[in-house]
This record gives C-alpha cells, structure tokens and sequence, in this order.
C-alpha cells in the first residue's frame, strides 16, 4: 500500500503527459546510442594501436608478459611520447582525451540537474511528513549508489 501510495503522490498528471509524448522515448533513445557511438568510435580511432605505442608498450609488455604487444588488439592513451629528448604531443589522443572528459562532464551535470530536481519537487510536494521521510531516504539511497 506505501509503494502505492509513493507512485501516486510522486507522479503529477501534468508531467506524465509531456513525458507520453510519441517522439520523446525514440529521440533519448537515438541520442543515447549516438553518445554512446561517438564515445566508442573515440576510443577505437583516438586511442587504437600506432607505432608510437608500439615501440613504446612492446618492451615492457613483453618484459612483464613475454607477449609481443604488436599481436595483441589494446586501447591506450599516449598524451606525449619523449623521442630522442624532445616531447612529441600525441594529437589524436589528446582530442580523444578531451572528448572522453566533455562526454563526462555531461553526464555529471545532467545528474546533478536531475538531482536537483529531484529535490526540489520532493520539498514542493503536497504530502504526509512519512512519505517526504521516505522520498528522501530514497533519494539518498539513490545518491549513494
């Protein structure tokens, strides 16, 4: 009965019809898989195998593993490769890097708005002291997590 209790209090008819629109459930759904689509094609293309990682990673690989890294399919950010005393700044790793941070950033701050949110209309919302106690403690749980 509280689980009922919680879905009805919790649930304001004028925000469950924005959300039933038609188009909204295929548009996050088309956004979620062209973020995730980015980040993975960023990682296969900015941090893939080169020869700079290489001649770099072969020896310790092989010295640690006794596997030659040139058989082995791997993932590995080079932001700067120290050949013969100079810094060579590695271009594709480091875009890479800085789309990989711009991809979580966002899904911080969109986690901090909805929690925000979230709060907000919990304090907002017209019910017994029990169930804002409850709400909150779900909230919480949710944080922690």
């Amino acid at each position: 009965m509280d689980l009922l209790d919680l879905l009805y209090s919790s649930s304001r008819p004028s925000l469950l019809d924005r959300i039933r629109c038609v188009w909204c459930l295929p548009l996050l759904i088309v956004l979620y898989l062209l973020v995730a689509l980015h980040y993975g094609l960023t990682c296969l293309y900015n941090f893939g195998p080169s020869e700079g990682k290489d001649t770099l990673f072969d020896a310790e690989i092989l010295h640690d593993y006794g596997v030659s890294i040139r058989n082995l399919p791997y993932i590995a950010a080079l932001a700067r490769n120290n050949v013969s005393s100079n810094l060579v700044l590695q271009i594709p790793d480091v875009v890479g890097l800085f789309n990989v941070v711009a991809v979580i950033n966002v899904t911080f701050v969109v986690i901090i708005f909805c929690g925000i949110k979230t709060f907000t209309a919990i304090n907002r919302m017209q019910m017994r002291q029990r169930m804002k106690h409850i709400h909150k403690q779900l909230l919480n749980a949710l944080l922690l997590q």
